[in-house]
């Protein structure tokens, strides 16, 4: 029975994140670590439900044809783009590692040829993205988010 599938490896995929991320959650005070940890959790959630997608659709086709199609490298950037932002996050700081991860994520994931309109207009939204997160954090929950050691 094999059931190595696109859900499959993109539950073990989803698995080695919600890990990740959940090392660097250990460290933080009761308080910090209030929503990473009910993002963890929710992750975690997700995660199961894919590996139950993963076993339900399980198929009898060979591993070749269970894995062909799957977009390997893709998954390989964005995975060490993660650990680069993980990397990062503490000398850039919480907004200029996220400007910079979510517009490379949004770049290695664009499926059509890229221009300078699309590296703008993705810098833009990024931007305007990441803006809300502060706005929201600043602002609206009066929460002060550190900067970073490099980034003032």
């Amino acid at each position: 029975m094999i059931f190595l599938q696109r859900e499959f490896m993109a539950a073990v995929c989803m698995s080695l994140l919600t890990a990740l991320f959940a090392v660097n959650v250990s460290d933080l005070s009761e308080e910090a670590g209030l929503l990473p940890r009910l993002l963890i959790c929710f992750m975690a959630g997700v995660n199961v439900l894919q590996y139950v997608l993963a076993l339900y659709r399980r198929g009898g086709s060979n591993l070749l044809e269970a894995l062909k199609g799957y977009p390997f490298p893709l998954v390989l950037k964005l995975f060490a783009l993660t650990l680069a932002y993980i990397a990062v996050l503490l000398p850039l700081g919480f907004y200029a590692a996220s400007f910079l991860y979510f517009w490379a994520g949004s770049l290695l994931a664009n499926p059509t040829p890229l221009n300078g309109r699309i590296v703008a207009q993705r810098a833009l939204g990024c931007a305007l993205f990441v803006g809300g997160l502060w706005l929201l954090f600043s602002w609206g929950l009066g929460v002060l988010i550190p900067l970073g050691e490099i980034w003032p």
